[in-house]
Parts: structure tokens; C-alpha cells; sequence
């Protein structure tokens, strides 16, 4: 099944959603509906986001809300205005070093290392962190290009999806 969703935000608080479902014509053919999303965050925060788009028939992807709070940090902290492409990049690269660094000493089965920095580091506790940072900075540059960032991972997935190749050295190479 592939969806559309042209979203309206009304305020703040509320957005329309109009999804254009297509679906395999041997399951039932195209339909479109009228949803009503509510961020319940400041409408209900009580009721948890995943319950509420049960109720209201949406799909509740948490991975949304995490995409706009980081682009939201970005240009709180001016990232987006003055930052630049290049200079993104430099940041992905530093987060990338410290990814490196703590698998490397994961590699070598220790659970805690003294970094570059010379700070005591938790060696899988570095790897979360690192993946983390490296998603945040990837997230900022898909801003600063115009791109949506779940775009561009789907454009990716619909690439490597289709690929052959076999593991060499641990590795995945594909097939030219």
C-alpha cells in the first residue's frame, strides 16, 4: 500500500491530514479519507500519541515528532541560518571520528575506554551516542538542502532494495 498525505496545519494544535491511499487493485482499488490529527502533547498530554491515532485513524510515527524537535533545536540555536552546508558536513565527519573510536575499542572487546579526549567513555554507551549525533547532523543538512529527511532514507531503501551482491570481508559489496 502506498499513501499521500497533504498535511494542512489549522493552528498548532490541530492538522488535517487528507491521505490518498493506493492500494493492490485485488484488495479493493483507491479511496481517500478525512483525517483529523490532534498533537496531543498539548491538547490530552495524558493520552499517549500511539493510543490517540487509533482512535482518530491515523498512523502515529514518533520518528516525525523527533525529525521536526531536532529542526526545531537547529534553528533555535541558529544552526539553520547560519550554518552552511559545508560547514554541516565538518560537523557529520567529527560525529563519524567518534564512531569509528568507539568501535574500534568495541572491536576490541573492551566495555569502557579513555577517549582522545581523555575522558572515561562506556564503549556501547558511545555507539548509541554517536549514531545519534550522526542522524541529528544528517537530519540538519537534509533541512539546509530542502529535503526531507524520510524522503531521502525512502529514495536510499528504494535503491539498496533492488541491489545484488554478497559479503566480502564483512562487508557488503554489490554487484556492478
Amino acid at each position: 500500500m502506498i499513501f499521500w498525505n497533504l498535511i494542512i496545519r489549522h493552528n498548532k494544535n490541530v492538522i488535517i491530514v487528507w491521505t490518498i491511499d493506493f492500494i493492490d487493485r485485488k484488495r479493493g482499488g483507491f479511496f481517500g479519507h478525512l483525517t483529523l490529527y490532534i498533537r496531543c502533547t498539548v491538547i490530552c498530554p495524558l493520552f499517549p500519541p500511539n493510543l490517540l491515532s487509533l482512535f482518530l485513524n491515523i498512523k502515529y510515527n514518533p520518528m516525525n515528532d523527533l525529525i521536526k524537535d531536532v529542526v526545531a533545536w537547529a534553528d533555535q540555536k541558529g544552526i539553520l541560518e547560519l550554518g552552511t552546508p559545508a560547514s554541516q558536513m565538518e560537523k557529520t565527519y567529527e560525529e563519524c571520528d567518534e564512531l569509528r573510536e568507539a568501535i574500534y575499542h568495541q572491536g576490541l572487546r573492551l566495555t569502557h575506554y579513555v577517549s582522545s579526549d581523555g575522558n572515561r567513555k562506556n564503549t556501547s554507551d558511545e555507539v548509541m551516542d554517536a549514531i545519534g549525533d550522526i542522524t541529528v547532523t544528517l537530519i540538519i543538512q537534509a533541512e539546509m538542502q530542502g529535503l526531507d529527511f524520510q524522503d531521502c532514507l525512502q529514495a536510499a531503501y528504494d535503491v539498496i532494495s533492488k541491489r545484488t551482491g554478497k559479503m566480502i570481508d564483512g562487508q557488503f559489496v554489490k554487484d556492478k
